[in-house]
């Protein structure tokens, strides 16, 4: 019920803002491209306008985002498809991308990112480009906010707050992460959800990439470019199969 209620205002909470351009830099400029947690479908789009000679797939495991795509972006429609992407590498078969991106800090929904990540490894073309965006985890387990940067707009209030596990060695089993959506109009409608998510730290991140194929990693802080640094909320890596 959350995510059918979030996904008509889905673009409002999280904005393309760079994102498109952060892509466009990394991405090959021709080919066929994943997008892994397609959301409502408005990066994709903003990407398609910019690299127009770029075969996008977007794939999501919530009919509501998928179906939001398909009504947002009807010339799409048929790019956007239900998918888990834990399945992903069995449903594509032989089909190989050109370059993968993985964003809205989606992997860390799953617990299972080592054997994900060489399942996209396996799904790049050699010498493809992979684009990961998660948060600094590093940071986060450090500091333990009970709560995350709120946003808030014309359309909706989004805050999401925060609760830990017990500490085993460099990071924590999981993260309870709660939601409240705020969705604004004549009768504002109020919504939450809860979720768990399985951190990782940057350095076993950039181990289990090498494990699983991985090379020339570059770190950025966001999608404005700037290099990574220990301080800032996101972190995001290009990196290439090898």
């Amino acid at each position: 019920m959350f995510y059918k209620n979030l996904a008509p205002v889905y673009r409002f909470v999280f904005p393309v803002e760079d994102k498109a351009e952060f892509l466009m830099r990394h991405m090959p400029h021709s080919g066929e491209v994943l997008d892994i947690g397609s959301a409502d479908g408005t990066v994709m789009s903003a990407l398609k306008a910019l690299e127009p000679d770029l075969n996008l797939l977007g794939i999501d495991l919530s009919e509501s985002l998928i179906e939001a795509a398909k009504k947002l972006f009807p010339s799409l429609s048929n790019h956007f498809l239900l998918m888990d992407m834990r399945s992903a590498k069995d449903n594509f078969g032989f089909m190989r991308f050109d370059g993968i991106y993985c964003i809205g800090n989606t992997l860390v929904h799953l617990e299972e990112t080592e054997s994900i990540l060489s399942d996209i490894r396996d799904m790049l073309k050699p010498g493809g480009t992979f684009v990961l965006q998660i948060l600094n985890y590093d940071k986060i387990l450090a500091e333990k906010p009970s709560q995350l940067p709120s946003i808030d707009n014309d359309q909706v209030a989004f805050e999401r707050f925060y609760s830990y596990s017990e500490s085993s060695k460099d990071a924590t089993a999981s993260i309870t992460f709660s939601s409240v959506l705020t969705i604004k109009g004549e009768i504002p409608r109020i919504l939450s959800a809860e979720t768990q998510l399985f951190p990782i730290s940057k350095k076993s991140l950039l181990d289990q990439l090498d494990r699983a194929g991985f090379e020339n990693h570059k770190w950025y802080s966001g999608f404005d470019g700037k290099a990574f640094s220990d301080k800032s909320l996101p972190l995001i890596v290009v990196t290439q199969r090898r």
